[in-house]
């Protein structure tokens, strides 16, 4: 079962990448600020998910494991900015990698309260 969250996982984070090479013109559907605040908050559920994933694949059972999976999506995050900056129209953002950071947060807190009943979901 973990092989297939694993691949899962992959698939995500390729289609995370995918999303973010699309130009522009393809995303040209925000064009006021609420609009394109509401699309922005799209950051946080897609960085839950991902860390919702990874958690499934690798199946952490240490503190040291949770930082893996801060480590990875985080890495994610960054390389999808960066992959987001080259590709015409789009520009890589520090509220971005905030907005996914607030969803790898988001993420560890439900793996948490719903994998680990026994803890506090703010010990990590």
């Amino acid at each position: 079962m973990k092989l297939v969250y694993l691949i899962l996982t992959v698939l995500y984070i390729l289609f995370i990448f995918y999303i973010s090479s699309l130009p522009d013109i393809a995303l040209h559907f925000a064009d006021t600020l609420t609009e394109k605040i509401f699309w922005n908050m799209g950051h946080i559920p897609l960085y839950t998910l991902l860390v919702i994933l990874l958690f499934l694949a690798l199946r952490p059972r240490k503190r040291i494991g949770f930082y893996l999976l801060i480590i990875i999506s985080l890495t994610v995050a960054l390389c999808d900015e960066l992959n987001q900056s080259t590709v015409s129209g789009r520009t890589s953002s520090w509220m971005d990698i905030c907005l996914d950071l607030i969803g790898i947060y988001v993420g560890i807190l439900l793996i948490k309260i719903f994998f680990h009943e026994n803890k506090t979901a703010t010990e990590i």
